[in-house]
């Protein structure tokens, strides 16, 4: 996991909370990509100025609603809380 300010420094990853029983803090937005170099889909959670960056394997031609679900979960496996309306996808 990585996670950089909005001006490219890294910073020390917040203390999240756990899913169980608590609320979420709520991500900004996302964004999906492929990654060429790793074959593997990329998602980019911001918050605030917070940007987590994840990997995950997946076909290519993944579907767009696929790509939102798993960009949602992986948000949520980070502790955060994102609505597929706020997943963008580039391709």
């Amino acid at each position: 996991m990585y996670i950089w300010s909005s001006t490219g420094t890294p910073v020390r990853a917040a203390r999240r909370q756990e899913s169980s029983g608590m609320a979420l803090t709520t991500a900004d937005r996302a964004e999906v990509s492929w990654d060429n170099e790793k074959s593997q889909w990329l998602v980019r959670i911001q918050v605030g100025e917070e940007v987590i960056c994840r990997h995950w394997k997946g076909p290519k031609d993944a579907g767009s609603r696929t790509l939102q679900a798993d960009a949602v979960k992986a948000a949520q496996e980070e502790g955060y809380d994102l609505a597929a309306d706020n997943v963008a996808i580039q391709r």
